[in-house]
């Protein structure tokens, strides 16, 4: 009887070893088909702002590349995406008081982005590598650090020859100039406003700022630096450089749960700094540029230029209802150069969701940077 129980145990444990690894293989099968999906809406997603580019319009939330579903389907497998503008929201990194970020230079961009180039980057989208979140399992990132940006030959080009010249990247048609403006306190006013537009506790705000500046001195009285961190367990430093992703915040003293709820949908970590685009930009981040700016104001700025878009930003300025806001031109804009695509694969065992961030200058369009998530609703039969 005992030998009959060790053959049975064995066997049972061969059985299980075999359906582990047969779910396994149709799991990497079924990744791997979402990702070719959601390459295809990218590219679709690139071609559509490209051909927006080509127009020489502003971007404005009218606009075919803000409205239009891209769909795929393929055997069972339905993929939709949506673009939306990553210049209407808050930067992050334009709280940064390093020069290096203030603009698109090689030394701005090459601090934030990933070692790779693009070519290695599409090499390495593996839909198998998992990396474990602490608020949510089964999500699949690149390997690498998903938050790292890969930038392209294109940009690095560009940025390096502003740097040689001094001149700023060539603006591409349509309005807006890629050209930021300096990151500093314009830009810490705006977060304190925003942060009041979310009716949000300012505390966080000092914690923030010593997070991101390169020297140690804390600020008074809500700032943190490392003495801060080094006594939390775990204990970690200080960044002393910009966020690299917008989760990042959940590290910052004083951030909880709740901030970061309300606070996360308004902001953004981009490469370098960029102003605003006032044509997206959502109500919240229109009364972050300045006291004068009310909830009522910008909702209607928001339904002219729904009517009509801006056509300039003297014209944004000039509009009666901000004629005393006094706001500087330098870090706003019209047109965008940073998009994200968010591509979910669906089919009746998993949802498969692709973010993609990508950069355009001039009339092309490129992917610098892309990260996954695997929800596993059912196995077959209905099983959990």
């Amino acid at each position: 009887m005992v030998l009959a129980s060790l053959i049975t145990a064995a066997a049972v444990a061969v059985a299980m070893d075999q359906y582990l690894s047969g779910r396994r293989i149709n799991n990497l099968l079924d990744a791997d088909r979402a990702a070719l999906m959601a390459g295809r809406v990218e590219r679709d997603a690139i071609r559509l702002l490209e051909k927006d580019a080509a127009l020489g319009r502003q971007d404005v939330t009218t606009e075919e590349w803000a409205v239009l579903r891209l769909r795929e389907d393929d055997l069972g497998l339905q993929a939709e995406g949506g673009l939306r503008d990553l210049q209407g929201l808050f930067n992050l990194t334009n709280l940064s008081p390093d020069p290096a970020f203030a603009g698109g230079t090689a030394a701005g961009i090459g601090a934030v982005a990933n070692r790779l180039d693009l070519d290695t980057a599409e090499a390495m989208d593996d839909p198998s590598a998992v990396l474990a979140d602490e608020n949510q399992t089964g999500t699949t990132f690149p390997p690498e650090d998903a938050d790292q940006f890969s930038i392209g030959d294109e940009a690095q080009a560009d940025g390096a020859e502003a740097a040689v010249t001094g001149a700023p990247p060539p603006a591409r048609a349509g309005g807006g100039s890629p050209t930021p403006v300096a990151p500093g306190e314009a830009a810490e006013r705006r977060f304190r406003l925003l942060f009041k537009a979310l009716e949000l506790d300012e505390t966080p705000i000092q914690a923030i700022l010593d997070w991101v500046d390169p020297d140690s001195e804390t600020r008074f009285p809500n700032g943190a630096e490392d003495d801060y961190y080094s006594r939390q367990k775990p204990a970690y430093r200080t960044a002393n450089r910009p966020f690299a992703s917008v989760h990042e915040l959940r590290l910052v003293k004083g951030m909880t749960a709740e901030i970061f709820a309300r606070l996360a949908p308004f902001v953004v970590c981009l490469p370098n700094a960029t102003p605003l685009n006032v044509n997206t930009a959502p109500k919240e981040v229109l009364m972050s540029l300045g006291p004068a700016v009310s909830s009522s104001t910008a909702a209607v700025l928001i339904r002219v230029r729904e009517t009509q878009p801006f056509m300039t930003v003297d014209a944004f300025l000039k509009h009666p209802l901000l004629q005393y806001a006094q706001m500087e031109a330098g870090d706003l804009a019209l047109a965008s150069d940073f998009f994200e695509l968010r591509t979910t694969v669906r089919s009746p065992r998993f949802e498969h969701t692709t973010l993609s961030l990508l950069a355009r200058n001039q009339n092309k369009v490129r992917r610098i940077s892309r990260q996954q998530e695997v929800l596993v609703t059912a196995l077959p039969g209905g099983q959990p």
